[in-house]
């Protein structure tokens, strides 16, 4: 009788240990591309103007899911995309991109899109943030979010090409 009760107490046990083996293959399956980070902003080039600097930006998707993020209806002088962005100095909001209208759009898994921000943006000590979410976050509200956590992926002045650091 006791051996019966410490046998069931063992697989009590142990049981659990082998129902959460991991075989590695969930993690894998996140990201498309391994080497890089799930959604992440990428420097792509400089736009110059007569008036002004810009630098072009990738945000790209390397999830197996879409991602929602917003856009500002504005006219664009080229075929990026006014996406929302915000500006942070020494981790302090200090300027954004807003307009009085949003467009949430979707990113699809594996997909990118460029978008221009303003030179003086990316002086030592500042970073921009791009807002998003996973669309399976906001399935059963297309509308808002506002209970679902914020992701927000950075790109800081200390990645940029080492010429165009100020």
């Amino acid at each position: 009788m006791k051996y019966s009760h410490l046998l069931v107490l063992l697989m009590i046990c142990v049981a659990p240990i082998f129902a959460q083996k991991n075989n590695g293959k969930r993690s894998k399956q996140v990201r498309i591309n391994a080497q890089q980070p799930t959604v992440y902003l990428k420097f792509k080039e400089i736009s110059e103007t007569r008036t002004e600097t810009e630098y072009r930006l990738e945000l790209h998707n390397n999830t197996n899911w879409a991602i929602e993020y917003t856009l500002i209806p504005e006219k664009t002088k080229t075929n990026d995309l006014p996406v929302l962005y915000q500006v942070e100095y020494d981790r302090n909001l200090v300027d954004r991109n807003l307009g009085d209208v949003f467009i949430t759009t979707t990113l699809k898994a594996g997909q990118s899109v460029s978008f221009l921000v303003a030179s003086k943006y990316f002086s030592k000590g500042h970073s921009i943030y791009v807002p998003y979410h996973y669309d399976w976050e906001s399935a059963n509200n297309r509308y808002c979010c506002n209970w679902e956590p914020e992701h927000r992926v950075y790109f800081w002045h200390s990645r940029l090409p080492a010429g165009l650091r100020k």
